[in-house]
């Protein structure tokens, strides 16, 4: 059967979508988003407030996997908690780069990082970004109206 090049270039695209949606996966099936998590371990360590652990443990993760996004995201997440807001956005944007990028709370969290750093015009990008994908996204309408006001 003849391929034309657009057909070609367009499985290529969608087998390298395929390749990257899939990293952190429950029990290595391919899931829904709202399914995806990292290693066990790192996550538990992260919802038990062991901020240090997770970071450590999704490093690890992040250097066998390094084109995993929701690696990266909850790696932001962990060193936000922690307090480092800079490496937090480092790698909220890894995130968005590797295509995790229609994730309303992903952008509500790096407005916060950048509220935390106090580089306001990359906040209300990012709350205005949160309401493009999710337009009842609450905490991102009232933060970005709190920042429009001040």
């Amino acid at each position: 059967m003849y391929q034309s090049s657009t057909w070609i270039f367009f499985r290529f695209i969608f087998a390298m979508l395929f390749l990257f949606s899939i990293g952190c996966t429950k029990s290595g099936r391919l899931s829904s988003e709202k399914d995806l998590v990292c290693e066990k371990e790192a996550d538990d360590a992260i919802r038990r407030g062991d901020y240090q652990k997770g970071i450590r443990l999704h490093l690890a993760l992040l250097n066998k996997e390094p084109n995993n996004a929701i690696v990266s995201y909850h790696l932001g997440y962990a060193y936000g908690m922690a307090g480092d807001h800079a490496k937090e956005v480092q790698y909220y944007k890894k995130a968005i780069e590797l295509g995790h990028n229609r994730d309303a709370e992903l952008y509500f969290n790096l407005g916060m990082a950048y509220g935390e750093l106090n580089s306001i015009q990359n906040a209300i990008s990012a709350f205005k970004r949160a309401l493009e994908i999710n337009p009842d996204h609450e905490e991102s309408l009232k933060l970005l109206n709190e920042l429009k006001n001040k």
